[in-house]
């Protein structure tokens, strides 16, 4: 299906529903949330969900085939999800954003813009809202990366996550990083001790 605004997907992606844990205003609340049925592209107006691609504030997205559970909570515009990818949560105003085909498990928080995360990437989260030019590599796990930036000229940005990071338990490693509005690239690479 393909709508006016250039947003596909193969299925019905302006009926079928799914369900998380929202807040009042709208964004993913996976403790204090209530379970809400919101649309993949949504938009919360007032405490009621819509669709947030009947006015076009949501354009030019690709879903591949055999994706499920794929939510973006506002103003997504020139994001691609790679095929056979699931629940993956994006927050508000998610740009120009790649991910692999195989992913999984994975929360974008707000203003996640012009970033890359590779094939099979699972159980990640952005803990952090305004996050720009960064590249989750191939096959990471089980990551949460946190920050203190926390305004548009607050920006997390240029960071690589190496392929082949991840932990063999059931406890994901934490990677904070408050070196914010940087032109450096920072590297991290996880063992499989965390």
């Amino acid at each position: 299906m393909k709508d006016e605004y250039n947003n596909e997907c193969y299925y019905d992606f302006k009926n079928i529903l799914f369900k998380k844990k929202i807040n009042v205003s709208g964004a993913l609340d996976e403790s204090d949330g209530t379970d809400t049925y919101v649309y993949t592209f949504n938009k919360t107006t007032n405490g009621i969900q819509e669709d947030d691609t009947l006015t076009g504030s949501s354009s030019n997205n690709i879903i591949n085939n055999g994706c499920e559970i794929i939510v973006f909570l506002g103003n997504a515009k020139y994001n691609i999800i790679g095929s056979l990818s699931y629940n993956i949560t994006f927050g508000n105003n998610c740009e120009y954003n790649i991910l692999g085909e195989d992913c999984m498990d994975i929360i974008f928080g707000n203003n996640y813009r012009y970033n890359i995360c590779g094939k099979g990437v699972y159980g990640l989260t952005i803990d952090t809202d305004y996050v720009e030019y960064c590249n989750i590599e191939s096959n990471v796990n089980n990551i949460i990366l946190t920050s203190t930036a926390t305004m548009e000229n607050n920006i997390l940005q240029n960071i690589t996550i190496l392929s082949g990071s991840y932990t063999i338990n059931d406890m994901p490693t934490t990677i904070t990083h408050n070196n914010i509005n940087s032109n450096y690239k920072f590297i991290y690479a996880i063992n499989s001790n965390g």
